[in-house]
């Protein structure tokens, strides 16, 4: 009698919760947010990105629309472009670790930094590489054996 009073109970409080967490959104919906300006320009010609394309774009939609533009910001499509992407995020990733780590140093020193941090983020940034952005780390994980 005890799972099924606890599968009860803990589905009726599920099902409030949801209800209330729609009524929360609803009710925080009624004001102004980001979402409420937004333009979703498609189908721009390609562009080397050389050209500061936000400001062109901002002048042209506020000469369109007649009103003010508080800014612009373009997604690039950088595809065929990702290994360089990625060459250059592992440097920089690299250049940040901790100068005593690299000394050999006890891990310990590096404070807040630690490497258990580190091991961390270097998850949530192979998740992002793989599964948001389609990147293959095998590829890429292949390094010269050493001397």
């Amino acid at each position: 009698y005890f799972l099924a009073a606890a599968y009860v109970t803990s589905f009726v409080l599920c099902i409030g919760f949801g209800i209330l967490q729609q009524r929360a959104f609803h009710r925080l919906n009624l004001h102004a947010t980001h979402a409420d300006f937004v333009a979703y320009v498609d189908g721009l010609p390609p562009i080397s990105g050389s050209e500061n394309l936000e400001e062109i774009l901002k002048t042209e939609l506020q000469t369109a629309l007649s009103q003010d533009v508080v800014g612009v910001s373009v997604g690039w499509d950088f595809a065929q472009h990702s290994d360089r992407i990625l060459e250059i995020l592992e440097a920089d990733v690299t250049a940040l670790e901790p100068a005593s780590k690299a000394d050999g140093a006890d891990e310990g020193a590096a404070g807040p930094q630690s490497s258990a941090r580190w091991k961390w983020f270097q998850g949530m940034d192979k998740l992002m590489l793989t599964q948001v952005l389609g990147i293959d780390l095998t590829e890429h994980s292949k390094t010269p054996a050493g001397p």
